[in-house]
């Protein structure tokens, strides 16, 4: 479990990372779009090596497989850093339409609070 909750930590540090990194460098957008596919799987790789990261330690018998693991752990967080970046995308859009459309509901809601004591007023 905690070997899961670790993974899926450094996989949302690894989208947040890349966010960041392509928000600060390619503003314009003129970087090819496989670098900022590469990247996440790059810095995957790189937590895993880094962290001793293995979700198939338990499987494992040699020193080829515990390399093995570890790359392909990496390459699985860099992977599913890619998803959490849709997941956090929608997540943020729905919150901007939402937050947007606030300030005009609640502009309705008062408009048609004094329009009922207005209407209520002449009665």
């Amino acid at each position: 479990m905690e070997l899961l909750t670790s993974t899926t930590a450094f996989a949302l540090l690894v989208t947040k990372l890349v966010d960041f990194t392509r928000n600060m460098f390619d503003k314009d957008q003129h970087v090819p779009k496989w670098v900022w596919n590469a990247l996440p799987l790059g810095l995957g790789l790189i937590m895993a090596l880094v962290f001793d990261l293995d979700v198939f330690r338990m499987f494992e018998h040699n020193g080829t497989a515990e390399w093995a693991g570890r790359i392909l752990t990496g390459l699985g967080i860099g992977a599913t850093g890619s998803g959490w970046h849709e997941v956090l995308d929608a997540l943020s859009g729905t919150a901007k339409v939402t937050h947007a459309s606030g300030p005009a509901k609640v502009a309705a809601i008062v408009g048609a609070s004094n329009t009922a004591d207005a209407s209520g007023a002449q009665n």
